[in-house]
């Protein structure tokens, strides 16, 4: 039962393959082990300077944490330690990617019936990313999103 709650859990992760930019995407996704999870919780700040951005704190809930490659997060954006608000004046808020080797992963998962979840909580400490591992979900992007779950599962499938 745990592989096939994890996997039904982890696709949401994964269907943000169609957001992330070509290029990172393309490197990415040429392994053959690679698996994207997260939280789905806005938490944490990410603190825009230049080009990139210093992403800092604890998301709850990562479901598959222990065997993810890259960690799936969303964070308000910051810039000089002030929030950024979008076109209708609430928090800017962005979705990013980090690999693993980043993520602290707290083993605090201890759900009687569910510990196969894995979905421990993860932290990042001012970890410096470009800004091609952000992006935001927007609804234009869809057809996009299909052709790439469509070219995964074909990479999955060979």
């Amino acid at each position: 039962m745990g592989i096939g709650v994890d996997g039904n859990f982890m696709c949401g992760s994964e269907s943000f393959v169609g957001f992330i930019d070509s290029e990172v995407g393309q490197d990415i996704f040429t392994s053959k082990q690679i698996c994207f999870g997260g939280s789905g919780q806005i938490a944490g700040i990410a603190e825009r300077e230049g080009k990139s951005y210093r992403l800092k704190g604890l998301w709850k809930y990562a479901t598959g944490a222990p065997h993810l490659t890259h960690f799936t997060l969303n964070a308000y954006i910051q810039a000089d330690g002030q929030q950024l608000l979008d076109q209708d004046g609430n928090p800017l808020v962005k979705s990013f990617f980090v690999a693993r080797e980043f993520a602290l992963i707290h083993y605090d998962w201890d759900t009687f019936g569910l510990e196969a979840t894995a979905s421990h909580s993860f932290s990042l400490d001012n970890i410096w990313v470009d800004d091609n591992q952000s992006f935001l979900l927007m609804p234009q992007k869809v057809h996009d999103l299909s052709c790439s779950i469509n070219i995964l599962l074909c990479h999955l499938r060979s």
